[in-house]
């Protein structure tokens, strides 16, 4: 049977490196703290290590919507940790990053998203930027910071729904940092995306929830996706998911004849409401109320080309029809 071997580190210890074998065990006890490398772990509860290699590199890695500094630490071992981790970093390590604004980052694996440690606290006096767990934390992996411009926003929830035949677009955030807008972006098959228009964002904001919609109508049924880009006024971006919507067509409508060189009849009307014509681009050009289940509206004015006749009624927009003006 393997003897353990123990060390016990009651108050500051800095090492330029360690290993820790699988017979050798070292304790870190409570408010001690160990530096290894410049990566800081002061544990609120003791903390036992074994089998673990802690190592330090100098390249920068990408992700959290940036690059980040140019100091990642690795811990090969699980350690389950709670109480203050911090990096101690130099000034020439920043990579552009606001230290003032530096968050702690830690992912498992290459591949993983990172967690970012909102509640980072930076010594700029020292370079050594902090977070406290108060609850249990896995240090395995890479641990490094990234400045705000890598963080531009912090998004809480994204919500896309089928209204009449409108998409409808929702998001919030809770953090936003030097943000200029959002680009909303759609695709026909979840790969290849476009702007399909833009929001203005608040600019900075924390605290309280900051909530955004955004709509359009389509010209035809069929499935489509979206995803929303922020984008700060430093041209960093950070992208939500993707969130899909299935527009149905209202077959009950028509609008006919189609090409028309004027006189349009839509058909299939219910109640009261309004008709309203819009160009491909989603600019209103013509609004006309629902006389009944038949109406006719008059196109001569406007130019030759596409327009989408959509009737709105009982809080809902429904597409007529999409008619060719000769």
């Amino acid at each position: 049977m393997k003897k353990l071997l123990f060390f016990t580190f009651l108050c500051q210890q800095s090492l330029a490196q360690l290993y820790v074998g699988s017979g050798v065990s070292i304790r870190i006890q409570t408010g001690a703290l160990l530096s290894v490398g410049g990566l800081t772990l002061q544990p609120s509860a003791n903390l036992d290590i074994t089998n673990t290699t802690f190592a330090v590199s100098h390249t920068a890695l990408t992700g959290a919507g940036g690059a980040g500094i140019k100091r990642v630490h690795q811990v090969s071992g699980p350690i389950s940790f709670t109480g203050t981790l911090g990096i101690v970093y130099h000034e020439e390590e920043l990579n552009g990053n606001s230290e003032s604004n530096l968050r702690l980052a830690r992912r498992s694996t290459p591949s993983s998203s990172f967690t970012i440690s909102d509640n980072s606290v930076v010594n700029e006096a020292a370079d050594h930027v902090t977070a406290a767990f108060a609850s249990t934390a896995n240090l395995q992996g890479e641990i490094t910071a990234f400045g705000s411009t890598a963080l531009p926003v912090t998004w809480i929830s994204f919500d896309a729904r089928y209204e009449g035949m409108q998409a409808v677009l929702s998001w919030a955030t809770v953090r936003e940092v030097n943000t200029s807008y959002f680009a909303i972006e759609r695709s026909t098959d979840g790969k290849y995306f476009t702007e399909a228009g833009q929001v203005k964002a608040g600019g900075n904001a924390s605290g309280n929830p900051s909530t955004y919609l955004f709509s359009e109508i389509h010209p035809a049924g069929g499935t489509f996706y979206y995803r929303i880009r922020s984008i700060d006024f430093d041209g960093s971006t950070d992208i939500t998911g993707i969130r899909a919507v299935i527009i149905t067509p209202a077959a009950e409508l028509a609008a006919f004849p189609n090409p028309s060189q004027g006189r349009v009849s839509v058909t299939g009307l219910r109640g009261a409401g309004s008709i309203k014509v819009y160009d491909l681009s989603g600019r209103l050009v013509q609004t006309q109320a629902v006389r009944a289940h038949t109406t006719d509206i008059n196109l001569s004015d406007l130019a030759r080309g596409l327009y989408l006749i959509v009737a709105e009624q009982n809080g809902n927009a429904y597409l007529a029809g999409k008619v060719l003006k000769e």
